[in-house]
């Protein structure tokens, strides 16, 4: 997980720090978020838009304290059990729709192109395509 330390004269253009006060701006959604630094709450506090990155502030800027923001790079977080099997799963059904969802529409354009019917029977085999695809999306999505 990376990490970014806060330089107390120069904190930089994304984030500010006054006081026992330090504002950050989350690497993975944009949100702002502020961290109070006063010493009997100086706990870190994760993003509340999204939660994957934290951040803590301990101590003033201009009494050496020190402030710091650690955030989730892509595949760095290990997701829920649950959530893992559900994007296997999708994955899995995703990957078999999209290989019979070609198939079938490979194999009924040519019968359409040779007889000239087989219209709804198309339909239905390129909309499973689409939805092999969706299932593709949404289990990636769920795995990482």
């Amino acid at each position: 997980m990376p990490t970014r330390e806060l330089d107390a004269y120069n904190p930089g253009h994304d984030v500010d720090w006054e006081g026992n006060y330090a504002a950050f701006t989350c690497p993975a959604c944009s949100k702002v978020y502020i961290v109070n630094g006063i010493e009997r709450q100086h706990e870190a506090r994760d993003c509340p838009s999204c939660g994957k990155s934290t951040a803590q502030c301990t101590g003033g800027r201009l009494s050496g304290g020190s402030a710091s923001i650690t955030w989730l790079t892509l595949g760095g977080g290990k997701p829920a059990g649950f959530q893992t099997i559900l994007g296997v799963i999708c994955l899995v059904l995703g990957s078999m729709g999209l290989i019979l969802g070609i198939t079938f529409s490979t194999v009924l354009l040519v019968a359409q192109v040779i007889e000239g019917g087989f219209g709804a029977a198309a339909t239905a085999f390129v909309t499973v395509f689409v939805a092999g695809g969706c299932l593709i999306l949404a289990g990636v999505r769920l795995r990482y």
